[in-house]
């Protein structure tokens, strides 16, 4: 049997029993009326954007194929209260994991020794808490060779249900399939807002000719920008060809690895942005060094990170919630796998050292949920618990089972663990995202 949990309004509090299987459909979505309809979230955000956040893209990561738990008293379960839940989220697991967590958390009291970094930059202020209501949250010259779509580059992978790139295997964690692309479209979306409204914040001239998005994914950022800069010629870079095939003119993607040698010419950008790199990167230095002799002399790199450590302003995010624990896990993963997630609080100090100039960080704090009573901080909560409840999976998977080795069902066990503390709106959990941006030295060219 399947168990779905879904959120109608005022029966939250309930989690449904579906009496026949649905079939594994990433679009599902839950209409009013109760039943379950198979499209794309693009269609339902832009029919319906407000219901589209209210009742969530997918809830395909809450399907639980559960079978017979090995006690007696939890078995045939039917409809359930969320006190319960902890019941199912160890299903498929052996007897004694029942106790509250997989074997391979019980030793994670402490987070990982990490080097010091520089002073953090204070964020913003304290995001007010509004009262609980009955609507829901979930709701040529430099033509280069990489952009050849050889079968090698176009080639995939599956694994444990997801799609992953089979260029330069391994090298990026996340999947490339379509639940994940709908997740980096909502992201974008929510870091729009987040901007307010604005793409970028680095004082780039008004008309820039030449701009790179490094680690671009579906393209939307640089599709964008080459809509609202018709002068500027826009190249996107990423290890998966998953951005459309018919573009604006003045802007087109290759098939590249950020973190091998470039292939451009020196001195060439006006800019260069990077996005959401976390635990993608081993050398961070080298990297933007790169960046730096591909700009030209005044051009501008900008940086935007999520931090992954979820804070409280009111102690409601302990050292054991299941945030707190998720942090832990992956700041070790990105250890052991040898590319950090810590980014967000390391670029500046890293942008220095690479020798830009005017160098500016920003922080923000991004709301997980719509538990504020501020209508910014609520509009970017309800977006960002959709961005989290769409992505979690693509962002566990290949990291806690290739790294972690976990296997599959404590992976799934942990995601619904997670699942409970975002529709939690006790839970009053942010996030930080940090966004650096530098200026190369007029007059320093590299050779």
């Amino acid at each position: 049997m399947a168990i779905h949990s879904r959120d109608k309004g005022e029966d939250c509090a309930q989690w449904t029993k579906l009496g026949c299987q649905i079939p594994f459909q990433p679009r599902a979505v839950l209409a009013e009326n109760g039943s379950i309809r198979p499209v794309g979230f693009t269609s339902v955000a832009r029919e319906h954007p407000m219901q589209a956040v209210t009742l969530g893209s997918t809830y395909a990561g809450d399907r639980l194929d559960v079978a017979p738990l090995t006690t007696e008293s939890h078995t045939n379960v039917g409809v359930l209260e969320r006190k319960t839940v902890s019941i199912l989220l160890f299903f498929n697991c052996k007897a004694q994991r029942l106790s509250g967590l997989p074997v391979s958390l019980n030793n994670m009291s402490a987070p990982p020794t990490e080097p010091p970094v520089a002073p953090p930059v204070e964020p913003e202020p304290h995001i007010p808490v509004g009262h609980d209501d009955p609507t829901s949250d979930y709701e040529d010259d430099f033509q280069s060779d990489t952009t050849s779509l050889a079968s090698s580059v176009t080639r995939y992978r599956l694994e444990n249900g997801r799609q992953y790139h089979a260029y330069k295997d391994g090298a990026y964690w996340g999947p490339n399939d379509e639940l994940q692309n709908d997740q980096l479209d909502i992201s974008h979306h929510m870091f729009t807002i987040l901007l307010d409204n604005k793409l970028f914040l680095a004082p780039i001239p008004s008309n820039p000719q030449r701009v790179l998005d490094v680690g671009t994914g579906t393209g939307i950022w640089a599709l964008d920008f080459a809509d609202e800069f018709p002068s500027a010629e826009v190249i996107g870079t990423d290890l998966s060809p998953i951005q459309p095939l018919f573009v604006s003119p003045n802007c087109r993607f290759e098939i590249d690895d950020a973190c091998s040698e470039w292939t451009y010419g020196l001195n060439t950008f006006d800019f260069i942005h990077l996005r959401a790199m976390y635990g993608s990167v081993a050398d961070w230095p080298a990297l933007y060094i790169e960046v730096f002799k591909h700009l030209k002399p005044g051009g501008w790199i900008e940086q935007l990170e999520m931090s992954i450590e979820f804070k409280s302003d009111d102690g409601t995010v302990t050292n054991d919630h299941v945030f707190s624990v998720w942090s832990r896990t992956f700041l070790e993963a990105g250890e052991k796998f040898g590319k950090t997630f810590r980014i967000a609080d390391l670029a500046r100090e890293y942008i220095v050292g690479a020798g830009f100039d005017k160098v500016v960080e920003r922080k923000f704090k991004l709301p997980v949920g719509g538990w504020s009573s501020d209508p910014r901080y609520k509009e970017l909560g309800r977006w960002n618990l959709l961005h989290c409840e769409r992505g979690i999976e693509g962002w566990a998977m290949a990291l806690l089972t290739r790294v972690m080795e976990w296997d599959y069902a404590e992976v799934q066990a942990f995601l619904a663990w997670m699942r409970t503390g975002f529709r939690n709106r006790r839970t009053h959990a942010y996030y930080n995202v940090t966004v650096v941006y530098g200026q190369k030295p007029l007059g320093n060219e590299a050779m």
